[in-house]
């Protein structure tokens, strides 16, 4: 599960930067909005990844 947390990160991180770069040499800030929903969506899923994960050791702790 770590792996695959890791690649998704690493996938954000990429597109991210590959954003930013395109507005520094384009000046559309339809890619600084582009990275900024990346961004929004990656910590909702972090979240819900963690929320999910402190959920299993509850109930398997029962």
């Amino acid at each position: 599960m770590a792996i695959i947390i890791r690649l998704i990160l690493f996938a954000v991180v990429a597109t991210i930067g590959v954003a930013l770069v395109a507005y520094v040499f384009t000046g559309q800030r339809r890619y600084l909005t582009f990275a900024w929903n990346v961004f929004r969506f990656c910590v909702i899923f972090l979240l819900a990844m963690g929320l999910l994960l402190i959920l299993e050791r509850v109930v398997l702790a029962i």
